[in-house]
């Protein structure tokens, strides 16, 4: 087996890993060049056209207008793969609206005017069947000396069940519920601001594929001080952040017979 390689500086790790059965071509050294020729050649050697990336989901492969129309068109192709990337992208929307799978374009949009709609149905789908939670998501930014501010992030896992009734039970959640842009919905407790540093605190019902975690240090960081009101996109309606003290609320309303 031969490993085709990008370019001449992946020799040197690549040198204490070959093989009598593999080993490693690389493009720019063996002068089938970089770009559309590396293509060629791979065409050549093997008699199929190898897409730029073999991960149906990397943001790499949208990252351009080419890659966004081939990867599409082979979502056509593959449904279901095209169903795979979006639920990826769903629980990371999820836990941050920001961060979708081509960065501030969402996969699922491109998808939808596409009219790639046995993908839509096929992730629909997947979505009803899989196992939900509730988790609790906190998020912190904190101003540094210089440079990009440090972003601290907490995911607890409050309940988890069947989608419908996780659902239901975030209706219940402490917070205000807000639909994003995204159609998702969160009940807010605090919305984070454009400049450090800020907080932000929300609850969300996800399929259950979050590891519950927070960064090390994260709760010396995060203000005690829960008499402070909620930062809203009205300030004539602020919500008292003194609600969130409450978990009992939280779990009581996770108390469903479709829970886990």
């Amino acid at each position: 087996m031969s490993r085709i390689g990008a370019q001449t500086s992946h020799t040197g790790l690549d040198h204490g890993r070959q093989i009598t059965l593999r080993r490693g071509v690389y493009r720019s050294s063996s002068g089938s060049g970089p770009g559309p020729t590396g293509a060629n050649y791979v065409q050549q050697i093997t008699g199929r056209d190898w897409s730029k990336s073999a991960c149906v989901f990397c943001p790499y492969s949208v990252a351009s207008a080419d890659g966004r129309h081939s990867t599409l068109e082979r979502f056509r192709r593959e449904p279901n793969a095209g169903a795979d990337a979006l639920f990826m992208e769903h629980v990371s929307l999820a836990m941050n609206e920001r961060q979708a799978l081509m960065g501030r374009d969402r996969l699922i949009d491109e998808v939808t005017r596409a009219g790639l709609t046995e993908v839509l149905e096929m992730f629909h789908q997947r979505l009803d069947a899989a196992k939900h939670a509730i988790y609790e998501v906190r998020r912190l930014a904190r101003p540094r000396a210089t440079g990009a501010p440090m972003i601290a992030r907490s995911a607890r896992l409050v309940c988890s069940g069947g989608r419908d009734a996780m659902l239901t039970a975030l209706r219940s959640m402490p917070g205000r519920p807000t639909t994003g842009s995204d159609g998702i919905t969160r009940t807010v407790l605090r919305r984070c601001t454009k400049t450090p540093p800020w907080t932000e605190q929300f609850f969300v019902a996800d399929p259950a594929f979050v590891e519950q975690k927070a960064r090390l240090g994260f709760e010396a960081w995060w203000s005690p001080d829960l008499s402070q009101p909620v930062v809203q996109e009205d300030p004539n309606e602020l919500i008292g952040v003194s609600q969130c003290a409450n978990s009992t609320r939280a779990h009581r309303a996770c108390r469903t017979p479709a829970a886990a």
